[in-house]
């Protein structure tokens, strides 16, 4: 065999994997809303858990919920998928996922930290 089918093997062996590993909106919405939860107890400075299980029955889970349905964006294609933050007019990446793997920039507890203290105020 030629080098280059041994190649096109190869590339469609990986792009057959990836479409194959594609983690679902859901499966990212899933690690991102766990990631909000870890925010939002940092941002509540609830040191007592049974005190941080009252605080997100009465505000936090709103406020999870709230920031998933308005301010997460989620972008699956075929062999990957991007997750952004849209916050005052614009949009910025926060992470991916390919080959079952879901991966987050530095930028997100910034994002988040921003959005929650903003909506701590508005109430």
């Amino acid at each position: 065999m030629s080098g280059k089918r041994i190649f096109a093997i190869i590339l469609l062996a990986i792009m057959m994997a990836s479409f194959a590993l594609n983690p679902t909106k859901d499966e990212i919405r899933s690690v991102l809303r766990k990631k909000a939860t870890s925010t939002l107890k940092k941002e509540l400075g609830v040191k007592h858990e049974d005190a941080y299980q009252l605080a997100m029955t009465l505000y936090g889970d709103e406020m999870i919920q709230k920031i998933m349905n308005t301010y997460i964006v989620v972008e699956n294609y075929y062999f990957f998928s991007i997750a952004k933050v849209s916050w005052q007019g614009e949009q910025t990446i926060i992470g991916g996922g390919a080959f079952d793997q879901i991966w987050f920039s530095k930028q997100i507890d910034d994002k988040m930290e921003d959005i929650v203290d903003t909506l701590k105020k508005i109430g």
